[in-house]
């Protein structure tokens, strides 16, 4: 099993609100440096719904993978994260974004 633990000050004060709380990743498409994403204009600080269909709006061969994750565990002190990732939920065609010691990338 591999565990990946993400930290930073985004994640200062991340509180674990339940047994079955969720995180995306996004992953860019083939030919793309970073994902496309919306700008964050879009309403992501006030209507998640909002951004969502921002995102819906990117064409499909631009939009990026956005695999979920269940958070495993948190540490509000030292502000990480820790996911599982397995092969389940990730992209089936195209690259497929795999774990390498240092994080992640792209494969094909």
């Amino acid at each position: 099993m591999v565990r990946i633990t993400f930290g930073g000050p985004d994640l200062a004060g991340f509180d674990l609100a339940g047994p079955d709380q969720q995180v995306k990743l996004y992953f860019p498409r083939p030919g793309q440096q970073v994902p496309l994403l919306p700008a964050s204009g879009a309403g992501a600080d006030d209507d998640v719904m909002r951004w969502y269909a921002a995102y819906n709006e990117i064409p499909e061969a631009e939009r990026p993978w956005m695999p979920s994750y269940t958070v495993r565990a948190s540490d509000t002190r030292r502000g990480t994260i820790d996911i599982n990732p397995s092969a389940a939920g990730t992209p089936t065609a195209g690259p497929r974004p795999v774990v390498r010691s240092g994080g992640f990338s792209n494969s094909a």
